[in-house]
């Protein structure tokens, strides 16, 4: 026999603020590491760029 369960005792998890903590933090770090390959770009890679092209 089945046990029916209401849909709110149902879920999996609560709702947390440790989720949205996690996302944001997870968004910033990516942001960090897009930011610091862009800026090598710039600083390492471009001259080489340069001075090929002349």
């Amino acid at each position: 026999m089945t046990e029916e369960v209401p849909q709110k005792k149902a879920k999996q998890g609560e709702n947390s603020s440790r989720v949205l903590i996690v996302l944001g933090a997870s968004l910033v770090a990516a942001l960090v590491v897009w930011g610091a390959s862009e800026l090598y770009f710039d600083i390492a890679l471009e001259p080489e760029m340069e001075q090929s092209a002349s």
